[in-house]
């Protein structure tokens, strides 16, 4: 047999193979459009977990970098405005609104879009289910789709879609959108006790809470970590608290180092703070990372803050999957003691703990990371025994949705 005829006959067996799986719909703003354009890959992670059991196919909204053909997914992109003006879902929706309000301009075509694409796809394929990733945009196409098509649909909540818009009469579709789901998972323990007080129907949809782990980290554990560097690692957005962290900074040895990973509309005033505290020499911006290179600079660190924070409007992160990458990497954690991040560290036993918004009591920590680094790195590699067979594993995830999905599909049967 020649190398064509064996290449097409393993397209064959895989498609046959997809085709006695269940058909699953994941719908979603954020995807990656390559491996290395740093854009959150939680929606892929779990995809990709779930890739063995089901024939999955991503719809997304179109991206400027989505050239790259993932292994056993199927991506469908749709464009929802003139592509040359396109931009509210590059990132979060919510911080790129705040940011900029012409971008509403785009939101109406953009629900469009969406709900046209699931659709779509729902008929073409006869999908089992749909998995819409946030209530809006993606759960109002699920729910657009539900009455179109008859298909189930399950919705993730990950933080910002609970926390925002809850002003009738967004907060009446919201509560529609989710009574009328098969079921509702939850990020963190913090977001499904927001969700109960929406209705008795809603509290009766809820899954226990499943956070957005990361599959296991197995090379480079044993990187040497550079001294009294610490890095954070996020969108540049008020909820993540990066001017905490800058504040923080000024307030400990002037050997004590930053380094910021992402982007955002908090970028400007973060580098203007750095100014003002005179921080130019101990703070890096590299930008947003791919994957591979935040889990290198991971590895490298001293240290990861995760200083978390309620915004203006009332958002606040649920899981970041920053934690479950720090946790994965054996890096030690200074995070707030705020929604998920306070159900997965526990202070002085996997990491550290600190109030939200308190700069004072996150220097204090940083210092004591720097001056006891034996008990710090003691610290990371808890974190790294906890991390194989938990929550925050994705192994564990991809397990919990497979139950979740078929329990939805049998209760429609």
């Amino acid at each position: 047999m020649t190398h064509s005829h064996r290449a097409n006959a393993s397209v064959r067996a895989l498609d046959d193979d997809r085709e006695h799986r269940k058909r699953l719909l994941m719908v979603t703003s954020t995807f990656p459009g390559h491996p290395e354009d740093g854009t959150p890959s939680f929606v892929l992670d779990l995809a990709q977990g779930l890739a063995p059991s089901f024939a999955i196919t991503v719809i997304a909204p179109r991206s400027r970098s989505a050239s790259y053909v993932w292994p056993d997914i199927e991506v469908s992109r749709f464009g929802y405005f003139l592509k040359s003006l396109e931009g509210l879902a590059d990132g979060a929706i919510m911080p790129n609104l705040r940011a900029n309000r012409l971008r509403w301009t785009e939101v109406p075509s953009l629900l469009g879009a969406m709900a046209l694409k699931t659709v779509s796809e729902a008929k073409r394929q006869n999908a089992a289910v749909v998995n819409a990733h946030w209530i809006i945009p993606a759960g109002l196409a699920a729910w657009i789709n539900w009455m179109r098509n008859g298909t189930p649909y399950i919705v993730t909540a990950h933080g910002a879609d609970v926390h925002t818009l809850r002003r009738p009469p967004l907060l009446n579709l919201k509560r529609v959108i989710l009574e009328n789901a098969q079921r509702i998972v939850p990020v963190s323990a913090s977001i499904h006790a927001s969700l109960t007080s929406l209705s008795d129907t809603v509290r009766e949809k809820l899954a226990e809470p499943v956070p957005m782990g990361v599959p296991p980290i197995t090379e480079g554990i044993r990187v040497k970590r550079r001294s009294a560097t610490y890095v954070f690692v996020g969108r540049l957005a008020e909820k993540k608290g990066v001017t905490v962290a800058l504040r923080a900074l000024a307030q400990t040895d002037p050997d004590v180092n930053l380094r910021v990973i992402g982007d955002g509309p908090q970028m400007g005033e973060a580098r203007a703070l750095v100014r003002d505290l005179g921080l130019a020499d101990r703070v890096l911006f590299l930008g947003r990372l791919g994957r591979p290179r935040v889990i290198a600079e991971l590895l490298s660190s001293s240290g990861i803050l995760i200083p978390s924070r309620v915004g203006a409007d009332g958002d606040q992160d649920g899981t970041p999957v920053v934690l479950a990458e720090a946790f994965a990497t054996g890096t030690p954690v200074i995070a707030s003691a705020l929604g998920g991040l306070q159900e997965h560290v526990v202070d002085g036993v996997n990491g550290v703990l600190v109030p939200k918004e308190d700069d004072v009591k996150l220097a204090h920590a940083m210092v004591q990371g720097v001056q006891n680094p034996d008990w710090f790195r003691s610290l990371g590699l808890a974190a790294l025994k906890c991390f194989d067979g938990s929550p925050l594993d994705m192994r564990v995830t991809a397990r919990r949705y497979e139950a979740i999905i078929d329990s939805a599909t049998e209760d429609r049967g």
